[in-house]
């Protein structure tokens, strides 16, 4: 049963993935946490590695089939891609230095900000 659950975590992840750009942060970690009891950082951490390789490789190659907006400027993904890199690195330190409790703490105000923002920019 705990095999199922982890693939239909990452199915959801994945389909959020592809859907919205969203996925690790936004549905693996809280999943993770709440049905299968791990800690925030051991969340974090589970869903960077599941994450690492197959995140995007199905789901760019269907945005790049159809030439999305432009999606073939590679430049734009390689800078992400090192900002991602740096920040990934920067951030798994920080994380580990802080308060579980703030952790979660700020993890829910980013969701929240997001939430608000995305709720009011709808037309």
């Amino acid at each position: 049963m705990l095999f199922l659950g982890f693939i239909l975590t990452g199915f959801l992840a994945g389909m959020g993935s592809g859907l919205f750009g969203i996925g690790g942060g936004i549905v693996m970690v809280p999943v993770l946490m709440w049905f299968f009891g791990f800690s925030q950082l051991y969340a974090n951490a589970l869903s960077l590695m599941a994450m690492l390789l197959p995140v995007g490789l199905l789901a760019v190659s269907q945005y790049f089939k159809q030439d999305i907006a432009g999606f073939r400027d590679f430049k734009f993904s390689l800078l992400l891609s090192l900002g991602l890199v740096m920040g990934g690195y920067v951030g798994a330190k920080l994380a580990l230095q802080i308060h579980p409790a703030y952790l979660k703490k700020g993890f829910s105000l980013v969701l929240i900000f997001a939430a608000v923002r995305l709720w009011l920019s709808a037309h």
